[in-house]
């Protein structure tokens, strides 16, 4: 497992993605797939239904094409994607 650095620097919609951490505990371990991002929040399906998540309110467990897994603090998340890859790529 590691931290991506650059992640928040790329595209997220289409990686599978697991809550490893939450907030809220019932949120735990769900996994899914980014269908949608806004400023605020994921969009992501799973089990056939598409869920809303908070970004700030998790810690995040991408999986990259190739199989690395990478988590991120959802906190540093929390912009517009299109800003996000601006600000954060610097």
């Amino acid at each position: 497992m590691r931290t991506a650095k650059n992640l928040v620097c790329h595209e997220l919609i289409g990686l599978n993605v697991r809550i490893k951490e939450s907030k809220d505990k019932k949120l735990n371990g769900l996994e899914g797939r980014i269908v949608d991002e806004t400023m605020k929040m994921f969009v992501f399906e799973s089990g056939g239904k598409e869920i809303e998540i908070p970004k700030d309110r998790c810690v995040w467990e991408f999986t990259l094409p190739d199989g690395t897994k990478a988590e991120v603090d959802g906190s540093i998340l929390v912009h517009r994607p299109e800003d996000r890859t601006k600000k954060l790529g610097k």
